[in-house]
């Protein structure tokens, strides 16, 4: 699975963390403190196992359960999508009750086995059904691969094609990037018919013919006009400039909700947020055949999609915003052709959580999440007071305190205060 931790470097980069040429797995506690925490070694042979709660009912879903013995108390939590794997550490970080605890395991072999059952049980407790490759198919169409399984060469590769381009257009666009929520306590029909208010206005369907939405919606578009929308049954579809009957792509979730989407002026990269992670979606992909560059957008991705990677907080920083959902994620705001955005922020709490987008295009499946997906958790925490409504990148043409191309002037928006947010105030995490 990670061709790199079995090779040359495989056994030193084990060596440098506790346990590491052992067999035995080692269960670490993580002390929290108020500048930062440490871990402290539990148990050196830790007994880890998957069961499922339901296994002698033929009626109800699977309920898988992680049980570690080992502690003091034996360990026992529900398996969700919020467990983090580090693959050069050998190492999976998950919380249970009020503690966040680490196993650390003794040879990638027993981690990727691990790994390998903690994602049919995580998949069997989200969807309610089986993992096979019948059920994948069924959720996941021609996605399933993407959505599954760590991510390949060819996806890595995709994901780096654009990092030089940024040269700024004579042609300056005007603030047409733009996002609408919808409410979710009505039914809506994104429609607009000639000698309505609005008329000119194009018709906006989902997939299935004249079906009027009733979940909440979220959407945003770029700067050619191409419409991202983001839904609670957790897909997210890409609708062209030209045709909004029906969407070109529609990317299946993964159990949970969409709450926000964002996309970059170019329309190449879109985000979606969710309580438990933030979504990047590279929209671009090449043809098969031909070898020339495609828009989901404007053409059907299906199975050439590149791997979503996602942005997560660490579980020790989940604790520490007390559980806070991740809440409206953006891109750096940019309106003119050849930029690229910067960074990505979204709220959570009392703080504003900010990814450095070039980061993670380039970013190795060293840590992993629910499905095998790339994952991030490199980020900078700004903590504020109270609530964070919303946080956002001002323009650049008014963004004065931002120093370099690599700089982006933010607000933040709490409940009483506005505030501008200068590069030094954030911490890395």
């Amino acid at each position: 699975m990670w061709s790199w931790l079995t090779g040359a470097g495989g056994a030193s980069q084990a060596a440098a963390t506790p346990q590491g040429q052992q067999s035995a797995t080692a269960l670490f506690r993580y002390l929290a403190a108020r500048n930062g925490g440490q871990w402290e070694e539990v148990a050196s042979n830790a007994a880890a196992q998957l069961y499922d709660a339901h296994e002698d009912s033929n009626s109800r879903s699977p309920e898988w359960h992680l049980e570690v013995d080992g502690a003091q108390d034996p360990i026992d939590t529900l398996v969700d999508d919020n467990f983090s794997f580090e693959a050069r550490e050998l190492r999976v970080t998950f919380a249970a009750g009020d503690d966040i605890w680490a196993l650390k395991f003794g040879s990638p072999g027993a981690f990727e086995r691990f790994l390998q059952k903690y994602n049919k049980a995580a998949f069997e407790n989200r969807f309610g059904l089986e993992q096979t490759d019948a059920s994948e198919a069924k959720l996941f169409g021609d996605f399933s691969s993407a959505l599954n399984g760590v991510e390949n060469d060819e996806s890595r590769q995709h994901w780096v094609e654009d990092m030089e381009t940024d040269k700024p257009d004579a042609r300056v666009g005007g603030p047409r990037h733009a996002s609408l929520a919808l409410d979710a306590t009505h039914s809506h029909a994104l429609r607009c018919r000639r000698g309505d208010a609005g008329a000119g206005a194009r018709e906006l369907r989902t997939p299935t013919k004249d079906r009027v939405v009733s979940e909440k919606l979220c959407m945003a578009t770029s700067g050619d006009g191409y419409v991202v929308v983001g839904a609670d049954d957790g897909r997210v579809r890409l609708y062209s400039e030209k045709t909004l009957t029906q969407a070109k792509t529609s990317i299946p979730g993964m159990g949970l909700p969409i709450t926000a989407v964002d996309v970059t002026y170019d329309g190449k990269w879109v985000l979606a947020t969710t309580k438990n992670y933030l979504m990047v979606l590279k929209t671009s992909y090449r043809d098969p055949k031909s070898g020339k560059e495609l828009c989901g957008f404007t053409s059907r991705m299906g199975s050439n999609a590149p791997a979503p990677r996602l942005l997560r907080l660490k579980t020790e920083d989940v604790k520490l915003t007390k559980s806070a959902p991740l809440e409206k994620g953006h891109f750096t705001w940019i309106t003119e052709k050849g930029r690229q955005e910067r960074w990505v922020v979204a709220s959570c709490g009392n703080y504003t959580v900010l990814w450095n987008f070039r980061s993670v295009k380039v970013a190795e499946p060293e840590v992993v999440s629910y499905g095998g997906l790339t994952t991030v958790t490199k980020y900078h925490l700004v903590r504020k007071n109270e609530h964070v409504v919303d946080s956002v990148f001002m323009h650049d043409n008014f963004a004065r305190g931002a120093g370099s191309a690599d700089e982006s002037a933010m607000v933040v928006v709490t409940k009483t205060h506005v505030y501008a947010v200068e590069g030094d105030e954030s911490e890395e995490d």
